[in-house]
């Protein structure tokens, strides 16, 4: 029952994975008119495109993958079909991210390959030996990715509070990274700080070994990158980075799990009040973004627009401005917050 239900559910996603795949080439084939390697091999330009392209490409469509995939569950009408499937919960919870993960691994598999094959056809000087890595680490960054799109999807009433809890969701942590700089909190004892941050940790990784591959034409950082290998890949930051992120796909699988278990049809096409929804979006981001302004500016028609954009959160969140005790305490106190960091910065101007 479950095999089958794996199959229906691709039949029905085959054009997106298609359309995406020549995209992706496309893009490709777009990205190569200029030299990015700038190796030489015989007095030849490589104009291979960086594989960062086409990782670039693919996160985006993992975030995607999860929020088409869950649909029918953001419909009382498709819910209700749904769940009167003789297949238990975590099992169909299990088929529904099978097949996210076929739709993000396809298409990726597809550009790896082009990407692969245009290097050949560009004569990029590469070690192949780290080609199998790449691949690799590009399905961990995209599982990871497409893990905590379907968490976020997972925790929305609506299909457009769906879309809006993967947005800002998957960058919550780059947020709350940014808010503890901005409060002078330093984690240098965890390595670089960078490597505390996803995107960052994915787009430095990646740039290493994409040096790791070179081979011919190094500056004299690729050169030491080159030498050190392994080593360096498995540095203090990097491994951090790893075991951290690693840990957050993992709890977002089981986050995926609670909400299935407790979702009811009733609560479909409502508000969402999930905690992992807007009850932690809005106060994140509205601390951040404070925290953001009041470090780097100091204008009342900032804060006025901060403020602004609150309320116009809130109102999206209650379907209009019916706000409850907890809504006001919070805005009024992000009301304080904006008039003390301007009042602060104004002093220190």
């Amino acid at each position: 029952m479950l095999v089958n239900y794996i199959k229906s559910q691709l039949k029905r996603r085959w054009i997106p994975m298609a359309v995406v795949s020549v995209l992706g080439v496309v893009i490709l084939i777009a990205m190569g008119d200029r030299p990015s390697d700038y190796e030489v091999n015989e007095m030849h330009l490589s104009f291979a495109p960086y594989f960062s392209t086409v990782l670039t490409v693919m996160v985006m469509w993992a975030m995607l993958v999860p929020i088409m995939q869950f649909a029918d569950y953001m419909s009382k009408r498709n819910v209700d079909t749904v769940f009167a499937l003789p297949v238990k919960r975590t099992s169909l919870m299990t088929a529904e991210l099978i097949c996210s993960a076929v739709q993000v691994l396809v298409p990726y598999t597809v550009m790896f390959l082009f990407w692969f094959l245009y290097r050949i056809a560009g004569k990029a000087c590469f070690d192949p030996s780290w080609v199998p890595v790449m691949y690799l680490w590009g399905i961990w960054v995209l599982l990871v990715q497409m893990l905590l799109a379907a968490f976020w999807t997972m925790n929305a009433n609506t299909l457009w509070d769906a879309v809006i809890f993967v947005l800002l969701g998957v960058f919550l942590p780059e947020v709350v990274w940014g808010s503890l700089e901005s409060m002078g909190m330093s984690f240098a004892n965890m390595g670089d700080n960078d490597f505390l941050s996803f995107y960052n940790s994915v787009f430095r990784i990646t740039d290493n070994l994409e040096r790791f591959m070179k081979l011919s034409y190094m500056s004299v950082e690729d050169a030491w990158i080159h030498e050190h290998g392994l080593a360096y890949i498995t540095s203090k930051g990097i491994a951090f980075a790893l075991t951290i992120w690693s840990a957050v796909g993992v709890a977002a699988v089981y986050g995926i799990r609670k909400a299935f278990a407790t979702r009811r049809a009733e609560d479909i096409e409502g508000t969402s009040e999930s905690l992992f929804g807007y009850k932690l979006i809005l106060p994140i981001y509205s601390v951040g973004g404070m925290l953001f302004a009041t470090d780097m500016f100091a204008s009342e028609m900032l804060y006025i627009i901060g403020l602004a954009i609150i309320l116009t959160g809130f109102a999206i969140y209650r379907r209009g401005f019916r706000l409850k005790r907890w809504d006001i305490v919070f805005i009024a106190a992000m009301a304080v917050m904006a008039y003390s960091g301007l009042f602060a910065a104004m002093i220190e101007r």
